[in-house]
């Protein structure tokens, strides 16, 4: 299974879904230069529920693998998910 690629193609209204589980996290403490601001940050791999697996960030409180997200925002090409 390959995973979807995130980037200046990802749209919101990009025809993926919206929904799925934590595969894995982690939070960011050392960041490239762009993100420093946003330290600390927690990346996720989002299995949906179709299948195919996204990087993005979460908004809100932190998860942990298996637990139910949706996609709440593209931000400059990123994913952004919230806990459901």
């Amino acid at each position: 299974m390959s995973p979807v690629r995130t980037g200046a193609n990802f749209s919101l209204c990009g025809g993926i879904e919206v929904r799925g589980i934590i595969y894995t996290e982690t939070v960011v403490w050392s960041p490239p230069e762009a993100f420093a601001k946003d330290v600390p940050y927690q990346l996720v791999i989002v299995t949906l529920d179709g299948g195919k697996r996204v990087t993005g960030r979460m908004l809100g409180e932190r998860v942990v693998i298996d637990d139910a997200v949706e996609l709440a925002e593209d931000r400059a090409g990123i994913p952004y998910f919230r806990k459901i």
